[in-house]
């Protein structure tokens, strides 16, 4: 494999594990959140267990204001929470795994 088909590999390789770590990923009730162009936010539900998923699939940063953003933490991401932890910053291409609190 090349360097960056071992990356991406290694990419799909940690989400997958995200699967099994948080059963909702995997099995969950789904709800979308928010589609506006490229960019992607769902939550899905597995009894108690919520998992906040959002993409940004465009090739430029986006940022996202997200009401409730302080209930939850990241737990797999290449986003950032702004500090009053309300602004979702996505860099393109981006992706962010959130938990509730």
């Amino acid at each position: 494999l090349s360097i960056s088909e071992k990356a991406l590999k290694e990419q799909f390789g940690k989400i997958n594990r995200l699967r099994k770590t948080y059963p909702s990923l995997a099995v969950g009730d789904f709800r979308l959140i928010k589609v506006d162009g490229p960019i992607l936010i769902y939550e899905k539900r597995y009894f108690d267990e919520v998992v906040l998923v959002a993409f940004n699939h465009s090739s430029v940063v986006k940022t996202i204001e997200i009401n409730d953003l302080n209930t939850w933490e990241i737990i797999y991401s290449n986003m950032e929470m702004d500090d009053a932890q309300t602004i979702l910053t996505c860099p393109p291409y981006s992706y962010g795994f959130f938990k509730q609190k």
